[in-house]
């Protein structure tokens, strides 16, 4: 396995492998090109990678476990040693203290009160107020033909059919020039409403007119009666 995993990486490799005295598999890993990052002896996070695959593969079953440990042109240092290293050095003992000659105490009288805290609580700065907005209906923007004529067809839907319709997904702009278009369209009043990405513009029928049952928003009456006929067209084609 080791062999065709290198073979993919595009390295010829040999392998030299024994048995560790803790029960591992040492194997000293040589390649006829250089891995990038890892000395000789070392495990950079190509090797740890490769590692990692083998062991993955091969101890599958806890009853016959061994770990692979592999090193870069030598046999790896056997893995207890890296954890007895660092405790192999005791902790360095604390000097001892010199013995200074003790101050006299104070009196008592001459101790002078630590002062109250208050406990009126810190004023907070204050932030300058952000300026507000101007609104879109007075903001000064180049006229847009298309725009301006699908939005007044738009505001004209929702004042003589009585429905609220409302346009999201544009920028300061645009909501200007449909509030500008829309302007005069008798039945219903237009305005900018919402914070941040929310922000849309509302057509709002003068006399709201409730949905009828069984019907499907967004069509006038002549689409919803083109929809009636055509159902029963269908059904007399399947009968």
């Amino acid at each position: 396995m080791l062999g065709e995993t290198f073979t993919h990486m595009g390295y010829a490799a040999r392998f030299d492998a024994k048995e560790a005295e803790d029960g591992s598999i040492s194997v000293a890993v040589q390649l006829d090109g250089a891995l990038p990052g890892p000395v000789a002896g070392k495990r950079g996070s190509v090797l740890e990678a490769v590692q990692y695959l083998v062991n993955k593969r091969l101890n599958r079953s806890p009853e016959v476990r061994r770990w692979i440990n592999l090193g870069l042109g030598e046999h790896p240092a056997p893995r207890g040693d890296k954890a007895t290293k660092g405790a192999a050095q005791p902790p360095a003992a604390p000097a001892p203290a010199a013995h200074a000659p003790a101050a006299p105490a104070a009196p008592a009288s001459t101790a002078a009160p630590a002062p109250a805290r208050s406990a009126a609580p810190r004023a907070q700065p204050q932030r300058p107020a952000r300026a507000a907005a101007p609104g879109e209906a007075k903001l000064e923007v180049a006229a847009d033909a298309q725009l301006a004529e699908s939005a007044r067809a738009l505001a004209e839907s929702a004042g003589r059919l009585g429905r609220t319709y409302a346009l999201l997904g544009m920028g300061a702009e645009d909501r200007a020039r449909v509030l500008q278009a829309v302007q005069g369209v008798a039945g219903m009043t237009a305005r900018a409403e919402g914070e941040g990405r929310n922000r849309r513009v509302a057509m709002l029928p003068d006399k709201p007119t409730p949905m009828p049952r069984q019907r499907l928003p967004g069509y006038d009456e002549a689409e919803l009666a083109e929809l009636d006929e055509e159902e029963e067209a269908d059904e007399a084609d399947d009968a």
